[in-house]
C-alpha cells in the first residue's frame, strides 16, 4: 500500500514540478532531474507493488484451491454425482482465478487511492481551499459514485455470464464424454447447433458487459474532462501560480480512482464466483464418512475399465480398516467373457449377492425375513 502511495504521488508530481519550473519556482535544470527521479522511481515502485500484490494473492489462491479440493473430498461422491460436471471444473479453475482480481487489484488499490486522495486533497487545499474541496468531490465521485453504479447496473449481467460459461463447460464437457452416443444416434448436427447456441448466449451476454464498461470510461473520462473545465473557467479571471498549480496537480491525479472506477467491470464476475465458492465450502455433505475400524465392509470389484480405481480404494481401506471382503468376478471366470465381461458382471453380481446374503444370515443366526 506505502509503495503504491508513493508510486503515484511520483507519477502526480511530474507535472507539478513542470509546473513549478513553468511559473520559475524551480530551476529548470532542477525540474529535469526531479522528473527523471520520479520517472525512474514510479518504475520500480511499481514493478514491486504489483510483485507484492501478486505474490499475496497466488497464495492466498492456492489456499483456497485447497480449501476447495478438500471439500469435494468431503463432498464426493454423492455431490459429483448430483452436481454439473462443468459446474465443478469452472469453480475450480476461471472462478478461482477470477478471485485475484479482488486480491491483488482490489483491496491495495482501495486502500492507496484512500491514503493518495488525502495527501492530494491536503496538497491542493494548502494552494486553494475551493480547489481542495473540489478535489475530494471529483474523487468522491470517481472512486465512489461510478463505481457503484456500474457495479449496480452490470450485476446481474455478470451473474448470468458466470451462470451460462459454467454451463457451457458443462455441455462441452457431456460432448465430449458422449461422442460416442452422440455419433451412435446421429445427433452431430443438433449438438453442434445447440453448442452455438450456448456459444451465442455467451456472446451477446459479454457484449452486454462490455457496453457497461465502456460507460464507466465515458463517466470517467467525462469527469475528467468536466474537472478540467470547470478548474479553468474557476482560474480564467485569476490566473497567478497559487490557482495553476492545485489545477494542474488535480488534473494529473486521478490515477488511484480511475482504478477503482475499472473495478467495477471486474468485480461484477467476482462476486457471483466467491458467493459459488463460499456455498460449496459451506455445504454440509449428504453423507457422513465412516472411520469406525471395526466396520465391516464390502467390495464387488469391477473387472472392467474402472478396475484400477477399485484397486486404488482397496488399498486405501486396508490402511484404515482390516474388515473387508472382496468378490472379485475375475476370480470366478466373468473375464474370460473379453470386453462383455464389464456389461455382463452386474448380473453375476445380482446373484451372487443374494446367496452372499443368505450365508451371512445363516452364520449370524438372523433370518433375512
Amino acid at each position: 500500500i506505502i509503495l503504491g502511495v508513493l508510486g503515484h504521488l511520483t507519477a502526480t508530481f511530474i507535472t507539478i514540478f513542470i509546473i513549478l519550473a513553468f511559473c520559475k519556482m524551480i530551476t529548470f535544470s532542477l525540474a529535469v532531474k526531479l522528473i527523471i527521479l520520479c520517472a525512474f522511481s514510479r518504475g520500480i515502485l511499481r514493478y514491486i507493488e504489483q510483485a507484492c500484490n501478486h505474490y499475496i494473492a497466488f497464495k492466498v489462491l492456492a489456499h483456497i484451491r485447497h480449501l476447495v479440493f478438500e471439500k469435494l473430498r468431503e463432498l464426493a461422491p454423492a455431490k459429483l454425482e448430483n452436481e454439473d460436471k462443468g459446474n465443478i471444473i469452472a469453480m475450480l479453475t476461471s472462478d478461482v482465478e477470477l478471485l485475484e482480481v479482488f486480491f491483488a487489484h482490489t483491496i491495495s488499490p482501495v486502500m492507496i487511492a484512500f491514503i493518495y486522495s488525502i495527501v492530494m486533497i491536503c496538497f491542493i487545499g494548502h494552494y486553494h481551499l475551493s480547489f481542495g474541496i473540489f478535489s475530494f468531490i471529483c474523487y468522491s465521485i470517481m472512486g465512489i459514485l461510478i463505481p457503484y453504479t456500474t457495479y449496480k447496473l452490470s450485476q446481474k449481467d455478470g451473474s448470468n455470464y458466470r451462470l451460462l460459461f459454467a454451463n457451457y463447460n458443462t455441455f462441452v464437457l457431456e460432448t465430449v464424454l458422449g461422442k460416442r452416443e452422440i455419433i451412435q444416434f446421429s445427433q452431430q448436427e443438433t449438438r453442434f447447433e445447440q453448442m452455438k447456441k450456448h456459444q451465442n448466449d455467451l456472446t451477446q451476454t459479454h457484449q452486454k458487459l462490455i457496453d457497461h464498461q465502456s460507460f464507466q470510461q465515458i463517466l470517467s473520462d467525462g469527469l475528467i474532462i468536466l474537472s478540467i473545465v470547470i478548474a479553468i473557467l474557476l482560474i480564467k479571471n485569476h490566473v497567478s501560480k497559487e490557482l495553476l498549480i492545485p489545477m494542474m496537480a488535480l488534473s494529473s491525479s486521478f490515477g488511484p480512482t480511475i482504478a477503482l472506477a475499472n473495478l467495477a467491470n471486474n468485480l461484477n464476475q467476482v462476486f457471483p464466483c466467491a458467493r459459488r465458492i463460499l456455498d460449496l465450502l459451506e455445504e454440509k455433505p449428504l453423507l457422513k464418512e465412516i472411520t469406525d475400524k471395526n466396520t465391516a465392509f464390502l467390495m464387488m470389484k469391477s473387472c472392467g475399465h474402472t478396475r484400477p480405481l477399485d484397486d486404488r480404494a482397496l488399498d486405501f481401506i486396508k490402511k484404515f480398516n482390516n474388515r473387508i471382503f472382496v468378490l472379485d468376478a475375475s476370480q470366478y471366470g466373468i473375464n474370460e467373457l473379453g470386453e462383455l465381461a464389464e456389461y455382463l458382471e452386474p448380473m453375476f453380481y445380482n446373484n451372487v449377492i443374494g446367496v452372499f446374503n443368505n450365508l451371512i444370515a445363516d452364520a449370524r443366526k438372523h433370518p433375512l425375513t
